[in-house]
């Protein structure tokens, strides 16, 4: 099954077009807002059945912020948690785990695990996934490269425990072979131990999985 890339700006790959063009733009203070402005690809519907033709409107939730109202949702299709890291917080400085270790469970809105809220987004039709990274891990990431089984199998666990939809890969940090490595290892990796339904996207470093072949290169910028 190939990996739909739902929240990165598709590379073309073998003279197919991406179906995906996307922007940005605020909603709140508390909620980033990627829009998918032309019809989701048989690519797509092969990745996940259940998501029709229609276009699909995706809104990041940043976990460390207070929880949207349902108002704030409503219009969303999807919904990105974000951030699964494994790094820490104290006094303003940054600890990262030299194992890789995530912490969890991930926080959903408000610093607050409210798998409630993923439950009743599950409830409202809204795809919820778990994005894992984010500009911060920076240096972080160092720690998890060569270690892609145990980062597979702490974000699969993680996705059954609170009820995810899939997993969004948010890697911005150097893109050496190292991470190269790291990241099909880990999109394979998790493509094999996720559910079958499962969503697995990339943002904003574009991985697609194609015949069998993974192509990794950093995502051209686009005007919303």
């Amino acid at each position: 099954m190939p990996t739909m890339p739902l929240m990165a700006i598709l590379e073309k790959s073998r003279g197919l077009k991406s179906p995906y063009h996307w922007g940005g733009t605020k909603l709140t203070k508390y909620l980033t807002v990627f829009a998918a402005l032309k019809n989701v690809s048989q690519l797509a519907r092969a990745a996940d059945p259940s998501h029709s033709a229609a276009p699909r409107l995706v809104a990041f939730v940043g976990n460390w912020q207070p929880c949207p109202t349902q108002a704030q949702v409503d219009r969303y299709t999807d919904l990105v948690v974000s951030f699964a890291v494994s790094y820490t917080y104290s006094a303003g400085w940054k600890t990262c785990n030299e194992d890789c270790t995530i912490a969890s469970p991930v926080p959903v809105c408000g610093n607050v695990a409210r798998n409630d809220l993923v439950d009743k987004w599950n409830s409202d039709g809204k795809k919820v996934l778990l994005s894992f990274g984010g500009a911060a891990m920076a240096d972080c990431w160092e720690h998890c490269f060569g270690r892609e089984d145990s980062v597979v199998d702490q974000l699969a666990n993680i996705v059954a425990d609170q009820g995810f939809d899939g997993v969004d890969i948010d890697y911005e940090y150097h893109f050496t072979p190292a991470a190269r490595k790291f990241l099909g290892g880990i999109t394979s990796g998790l493509r094999r131990s996720l559910p079958s339904e499962a969503l697995l996207t990339h943002a904003p470093l574009g991985a697609l999985l194609w015949a069998g072949r993974l192509r990794c290169r950093p995502a051209r910028k686009h005007r919303g």
